[in-house]
């Protein structure tokens, strides 16, 4: 967990600032099926240690965009994002929306000769749930911060995609909720992180 502050530190300084607008209308609603990770009405949400294991989580590649460094990169092909250590992102309790959509930043680089606007796509594995995002106002080269809302807790795969490059990754979803599953060490660097106003 060493690389826990190492990047969630820099990212949440590096991001902090960014402005996407409003947020955008919650997604429609559709079927909804209790699965392991989700959090569906009544249904029991499963321990974190029980949700990380059912959720195919990506691990960082050691692949890094030109001239940045750090540990918790995933990329390729001139594409790069960060992955939250041990594969999960915990969502403070000021970044659920009122419909229950938990809000988390990622910020992603264009490698060079790749041109062109960033899409972000993902879903909840189980339920099929879209997930929603947010990428304007970062040109079509370089970094690009994100908004990314998930609609409920669970295991996502999140695909982004610029001219051609494109990088798909999964990540549990939870929010701070969950913080005191953790084991102590790494509760302790997380509680700043889901204590933030």
């Amino acid at each position: 967990m060493r690389a826990l502050r190492t990047m969630v530190l820099p990212a949440a300084l590096l991001l902090g600032a960014c402005s996407f607008g409003p947020s955008p209308p919650p997604p429609a609603t559709g079927a909804s099926g209790a699965a392991p990770g989700v959090s569906s009405g009544a249904a029991a949400t499963p321990s974190l240690a029980d949700a990380l294991h059912a959720c195919p989580v990506t691990a960082p590649n050691q692949s890094t965009p030109p001239g940045v460094s750090g540990r918790m990169f995933f990329g390729r092909n001139g594409l790069w994002t960060l992955v939250w250590p041990h594969g999960f992102v915990l969502v403070p309790p000021d970044d659920v929306r009122s419909d229950g959509a938990l809000g988390m930043k990622f910020p992603w680089w264009r490698g060079p000769g790749v041109r062109g606007s960033l899409d972000i796509t993902g879903e909840e594995i189980a339920s099929r749930s879209p997930v929603q995002a947010r990428t304007s106002g970062y040109g079509l080269t370089g970094f690009n911060a994100s908004m990314i809302y998930f609609p409920s807790e669970g295991c996502y795969r999140v695909t982004g995609t610029a001219d051609g490059a494109s990088i798909t990754f999964v990540t549990l979803v939870r929010t701070c909720s969950s913080l005191s599953q953790l084991p102590l060490r790494e509760r302790r660097q997380y509680r700043s992180w889901c204590s933030r106003t």
